[in-house]
């Protein structure tokens, strides 16, 4: 996982990288991808990602259908799952199945609090567990544009067999397993020549210590089209950073800070 530094650094990237040629504007992420079939390849500061995408336009260009099978490796988990997305006009709705599995799993009996503290200290122990288990996901989303903003919304109901009072890589908090509700929501300031970023809100409704919780947190969204390879589609860097002050469960504990911080840089290939 990064430290603020390379935060700090992905920032400058956003801002003062020299322009490259380009068949789309530094924004152009934020617009519907091409159809065809694509080979994506990821890397981030969760670790490594490779995906088979499979894109269809409908209805003469207004909406798309997508199917794509992909595989991630991280620091704690792996995942392997199927991703099919139907979209028209501004409403994309989608289905995600799979399973994952966790090598370094903090879920010990509920009295406990996994805070990032005793995280770390499990680590350091080298007392963390293993478990695998299945997760299913529904989500809706709605991408409006408003001439140089663009608004993106997120509505997500997902599944998790996940063990009791565990930790969520994916979610970067801790939650028992079955039903989570998330919501999250990006204004996109779209900037041509650079790129686009704007605040980011998420909540999420879960299931914790025998009750059900809400867990607000905020913090920024950004992206560009980035230009250092020369492939027929070109290559995007993006981040994004969320901030809950003051709770201990909440956070990547590496860098010891309730932050979430995701750098990831993403390849595709294909026609």
């Amino acid at each position: 996982m990064p430290t603020r530094v390379s935060l700090s650094i992905g920032l400058v990237l956003l801002t003062l990288l020299p322009a490259q040629a380009s068949a789309q504007p530094r924004d152009g992420f934020l617009n519907p991808p091409p159809a065809g079939t694509f080979i994506t390849a990821d890397a981030s500061t969760g670790g490594f990602q490779l995906g088979l995408e499979h894109r269809r336009t409908l209805a003469d260009d207004a909406g798309m259908a997508v199917l794509r099978p992909y595989g991630l490796a991280g620091i704690g988990y792996a995942e392997a799952a199927t991703a099919a997305d139907l979209r028209f006009l501004f409403f994309t709705f989608g289905l995600t199945g799979g399973y994952r599995y966790v090598w370094r799993n903090y879920a010990p009996e509920p009295t406990i609090t996994v805070t990032r503290a005793y995280r770390l200290d499990l680590d350091a122990r080298k007392a963390s567990t293993e478990q695998g288990w299945p997760f299913g996901e529904a989500r809706l989303r709605l991408a409006v544009p408003l001439d140089r903003l663009m608004l993106v919304a997120n509505h997500a109901v997902r599944l998790e067999g996940a063990p009791e009072n565990s930790y969520d890589w994916f979610h970067s908090t801790v939650h028992d397993g079955g039903m989570l509700f998330r919501f999250d929501a990006t204004l996109f300031a779209r900037f041509p020549s650079v790129g686009a970023i704007g605040p980011t809100v998420r909540h999420l409704n879960l299931s914790r210590q025998g009750g059900r919780e809400g867990e607000w947190a905020f913090g920024l969204t950004g992206g560009m089209n980035l230009g250092m390879v020369r492939t027929s589609h070109p290559d995007i860097l993006l981040l994004q950073l969320l901030l809950r002050p003051g709770d201990e469960r909440f956070g990547i504990h590496l860098l010891r800070s309730p932050v979430f911080v995701l750098i990831a840089y993403r390849l595709t290939f294909g026609r």
